[in-house]
């Protein structure tokens, strides 16, 4: 059992039964607190410590509780946002959620309507910024809009703290990059994981936590860029009546940042 454990029950717009729902699950299993969240490392040295932030990271846990509630009021089941309407009306017609659900008779037909779709072939063609990538940036912002807009409507100043740490650890990284031998597809992994954990930045209006240790390290196309594409997040994520619509407007996005290096926008 841990925070996902609060996606099975209906607390929608009864944030009280739902921070009950947490405090009961931290009062009887402790444990998930370090299970979920662990520690947090800055410079290879622990920064955040369950044994000496206990406090710190109870506050952190429930908050994440609540992100990741947020996540239900786009989809029930994150898993199959990346599918294009075809594949979900077979699943559907199988009384399937995802790939998993379905009988192993259907895996191969599963496949071969895959790569038929348009969306699928277009996404193949993509190689530095996937259409995957866009959707996990979306959810996200979807996901904490709907904490500040929905649920707790607060500032997670825990969890804020914790994605500050991450991402200045990210710069020190990057500023330590050998950029001789570090290959395009690592590259590009870590900068779009950054630009993605930096969108809990945007949503609660903290992106100046970081502007000084970006400058510190030489970064500031790369905050420059992360806000500019947390903001075409957000807005995709809050036309949410139509998740077709969303889709379409997702995979524009991925093509069109695609195109881009990375490595030259950033790293030169």
């Amino acid at each position: 059992m841990d925070y996902m454990e609060l996606l099975k029950s209906p607390f929608h717009n009864n944030k009280t039964l739902l921070n009950n729902k947490i405090e009961l699950l931290i009062k009887k299993h402790p444990e998930l607190i370090y299970r979920g969240l662990g520690q947090l490392n800055f410079k290879g040295e622990p920064y955040y410590q369950l044994q000496t932030h206990l406090e710190f990271f109870r506050n952190l846990y429930k908050q994440m509780a609540f992100h990741e509630y947020g996540h239900t009021f786009l989809i029930k089941s994150s898993s199959t946002m990346p599918y294009p309407k075809e594949i979900l009306d077979f699943l559907k017609e199988r009384k399937a959620k995802t790939f998993k659900d379905l009988v192993p008779g259907d895996h191969v037909e599963f496949q071969q309507l895959l790569y038929q779709t348009e969306h699928f072939q277009r996404d193949q063609k993509l190689k530095n910024f996937k259409y995957i990538d866009v959707v996990n940036g979306v959810c996200e912002c979807h996901a904490n809009y709907s904490v500040l807009t929905k649920l707790r409507k607060e500032t997670p100043v825990e969890q804020l703290r914790f994605t500050k740490v991450d991402l200045v650890d990210g710069l020190h990284d990057y500023s330590n990059f050998d950029l001789t031998s570090i290959k395009q597809d690592y590259l590009n992994r870590r900068v779009i994981g950054w630009i993605v954990k930096s969108g809990d930045l945007l949503i609660f209006d903290k992106w100046q936590i970081i502007d000084k240790y970006v400058e510190k390290y030489g970064f500031k196309e790369l905050s420059k860029f992360a806000y500019e594409l947390n903001t075409k997040f957000l807005e995709i994520a809050k036309s949410d009546d139509d998740l077709e619509v969303m889709k379409k407007e997702m995979l524009k996005l991925a093509e069109e940042t695609d195109k881009l290096n990375f490595r030259e926008m950033f790293f030169t």
